[in-house]
């Protein structure tokens, strides 16, 4: 039997190893991804309206740009992602130096430009284990471009140390707003790995302090991803919280436990509204032209990066979100 953690270590491998994706719009007007026309991917990375300031990098990734405006490529500590684009799709191809891994995805843009519709599948290996992974997820959105609810289904066999696994799951989050403010978030999983059944439930309620850190340009910041930090999963809230209290109800090795834990938040913002710090994390911005001056970004912690994963890995291939 495979063991739990294995098994969250490689969610984590999954996670940091893209290796090929694409990304389509609903539209059927090829020239909305190919740069004829003023589309949301056009402006990606920008939070004030009018303004040629992007987003350059976040932590230890660094955003770069074509000349039109759209995502270029992401630099990040140990890996890469490059985005290339053709009249209706952008592929984007991950080298991460530590997997060896074939990583197709395809996803469904709407008409804000925001993810709607995922599926991707995952042929890779490492020392000692191969795997075969296919996902398909979807998202929903409020008129004010909140997302308010996630779905995944997954499936994955493999070999570990020489043993035939398989296992399938559904994933769901549900996002919870009140007034502009996202109040709580409730995220389910169920796996089955052969006769072993797993699920995890977890609730994470955020607290606000009224008139502090308004969030003028509705960044999404709250959760570490590098899409979403661009935009692409809707807009963030009023104003972000100054705590997030998090309980985790699992059943890991067949027992059940309850952990709880709390995230304290602390933000500073630009002049005009961007979010300049998120506790240890630092925002840059600049425009297309200034992209290549920045410094080398500080690092994000690992040990933070991995728990969201491993707590919740909707949109694994460092498309994991909450």
């Amino acid at each position: 039997m495979v063991s739990m953690k294995h098994l969250q270590k490689l969610f984590i491998l999954f996670a940091m190893g893209i290796s090929l994706c694409s990304i389509q719009a609903c539209n059927d007007d090829d020239d909305k991804l190919d740069g004829n026309n003023d589309s949301p991917l056009n402006h990606v990375g920008e939070f004030i309206p009018g303004s040629t300031q992007k987003l350059l990098s976040v932590g230890e990734y660094t955003y770069h740009y074509t000349l039109d405006g759209k995502i270029q490529s992401v630099m990040y500590d140990g890996g890469k992602e490059i985005f290339t684009y053709s009249p209706n799709e952008i592929q984007i191809k991950s080298e991460v130096d530590t997997i060896e891994s074939e990583f197709i995805m395809s996803v469904t843009l709407n008409d804000k430009g925001y993810l709607s519709e995922t599926s991707y599948s995952s042929i890779g290996s490492d020392e000692n284990h191969t795997w075969n992974y296919i996902e398909n997820s979807t998202h929903y959105y409020d008129a004010e471009g909140h997302l308010l609810k996630m779905i995944t289904n997954w499936t994955q066999d493999g070999i570990d140390n020489n043993e035939p696994y398989t296992g399938s799951g559904i994933d769901s989050i549900v996002y919870i707003w009140e007034n502009g403010l996202m109040k709580q978030t409730y995220y389910e999983y169920k796996w089955s790995w052969g006769a072993e059944d797993i699920y995890e439930k977890i609730t994470s309620h955020f607290n606000y302090e009224e008139g502090k850190n308004k969030n003028q340009s509705k960044q999404d910041v709250l959760f570490s991803d590098y899409l979403s930090y661009l935009g692409f999963y809707g807009k963030g809230p009023d104003y972000l919280p100054t705590s997030r209290v998090r309980t985790t109800i699992s059943n890991e090795d067949g027992e059940v436990v309850t952990e709880s834990d709390t995230l304290q938040y602390t933000f500073e913002f630009n002049e005009d509204g961007t979010v300049h710090q998120k506790n240890d994390t630092y925002f840059t911005y600049g425009t297309i032209q200034e992209q290549g001056n920045i410094e080398k970004p500080q690092a994000t912690t690992r040990s933070e990066m991995y728990q969201e994963y491993n707590k919740q890995f909707i949109l694994r291939a460092k498309h994991r979100r909450r």
